[in-house]
């Protein structure tokens, strides 16, 4: 499980070091993809085989399935953790998402989010300003 929140910087070929912790639990090998709230989600292989496997129940003859699989999909590359524990971010994900040199690494549960330190620091004043009625309205299990 992935958890914690970590700044690092972003090296001038687009390499970012990972976490110790988070690199244990990741391995090699690993999936960068669009998240969510203008974020990075890195899955390690066996969480990002779940995920593909999740999206192949859903009804491609409907548009939202088919946008969110094909979003999902086309963002997706296969990266590996470099000797000295480092990823290298692809410059088309880094533009498109603008991730900036100084980044937010945060964990959430099975992959973590790679985002800009300001669009987190934004995210993260506007979450918990409202945390607790967040918490209040979340569904629960019957």
């Amino acid at each position: 499980m992935f958890f914690g929140l970590y700044e690092h910087s972003i090296d001038e070929k687009n390499r970012l070091m990972v976490p110790r912790k988070m690199r244990d639990e990741a391995g090699v090998k690993l999936f960068i993809m669009k998240g969510y709230d203008g974020a990075l989600s890195i899955y390690k292989a066996n969480a990002f085989e779940k995920l593909v496997a999740e999206t192949e129940s859903l009804p491609f003859n409907m548009r939202n399935s088919r946008d969110y699989v094909r979003a999902m999909l086309a963002s997706a590359c296969e990266i590996d953790v470099d000797r000295q524990g480092r990823i290298q971010i692809p410059t088309t994900l880094m533009n498109k998402y603008n991730i900036t040199r100084d980044v937010v690494i945060i964990g959430v549960g099975d992959h973590f989010e790679v985002w800009s330190k300001q669009a987190y620091e934004e995210y993260e004043k506007r979450v918990n300003d409202s945390f607790e009625s967040i918490a209040e309205n979340l569904p629960t299990k019957n």
